[in-house]
């Protein structure tokens, strides 16, 4: 992985600036920090400020793992593309989820919430959060979170129709097989949007899904070193998410007023 804010990168970026370019962000850990109640994450003033500018110039998407819905009540930004779900929601080719997704993931969460709540183990700070098209089960509330991974290992273990598991910051998502996912989302937002390049920043492993992508025309970007990464490119942490959205509208300003 190289880091994205040395001086030949940042030349490379610029260039994006002078094509019809997407520029792409994961939510959670990207715009926003990871806190420990993740219902009361929100963006910036800043932030939110130089997305607007960035929307100016070029398409700017969200993808996220979150609900859709949850995402408009929380985000005081509007995109010109909104992921939710690891799917497209409000493009043509989102309209028609399957039924079949959200009946299997209505019945892990109907599964899940039973035990979590028939015995102690909701004292291990745990919460599941039900997607409608996957399922999050968060402990980073947690005080014992080695115990709380366990428990949930063991529970994913005996659920019925068996789920693509993706561990994340903790959080565990789990997802029907064959459901969507980032990587799709972004190639059919690309699409949409007519753009010949992308820029992606994620700080997760749902991300890896569009690192692993086999597309050189987008620009694949990590928060934080990670040495089995697919992604070329990092920065490191999240509060470098201000300075790339400043370069990025500088450089649009300046190419702008070049021409």
């Amino acid at each position: 992985m190289k880091y994205l804010f040395e001086k030949h990168t940042l030349l490379l970026i610029e260039s994006l600036t002078f094509t019809k370019t997407l520029f792409a962000f994961d939510y959670d850990g990207t715009l926003t920090p990871l806190i420990s109640d993740y219902n009361k994450t929100k963006i910036s003033e800043k932030i939110i400020e130089q997305l607007t500018l960035l929307k100016t110039f070029t398409p700017v998407a969200i993808i996220s793992g979150r609900n859709t819905k949850d995402l408009k009540e929380i985000m005081k930004f509007k995109p010109n593309y909104l992921v939710g779900n690891n799917r497209l929601v409000g493009l043509s080719k989102g309209n028609n989820v399957d039924s079949k997704f959200e009946k299997i993931c209505r019945s892990w969460y109907n599964d899940i919430r039973e035990r979590l709540f028939s015995g102690e183990k909701n004292e291990l700070g745990i919460s599941i959060e039900n997607k409608k098209y996957s399922i999050a089960i968060h402990y980073r509330k947690s005080r014992q979170k080695k115990i709380a991974k366990k428990w949930i290992q063991d529970v994913l273990a005996e659920l019925s129709f068996s789920p693509k598991i993706v561990w994340g910051k903790s959080v565990v998502n789990i997802i029907p097989m064959g459901a969507p996912h980032k990587g799709v989302a972004l190639l059919d937002v690309i699409e949409k949007s007519g753009c010949r390049n992308a820029f992606y920043i994620g700080d997760d492993i749902t991300d890896e899904d569009v690192f692993n992508l086999h597309n050189y025309n987008i620009i694949k970007v990590r928060i934080g070193f990670k040495k089995n990464s697919a992604a070329k490119y990092y920065i490191k942490n999240q509060k470098e998410i201000k300075s790339l959205l400043s370069f990025l509208t500088e450089s649009f300003m300046k190419n702008d007023k070049g021409r």
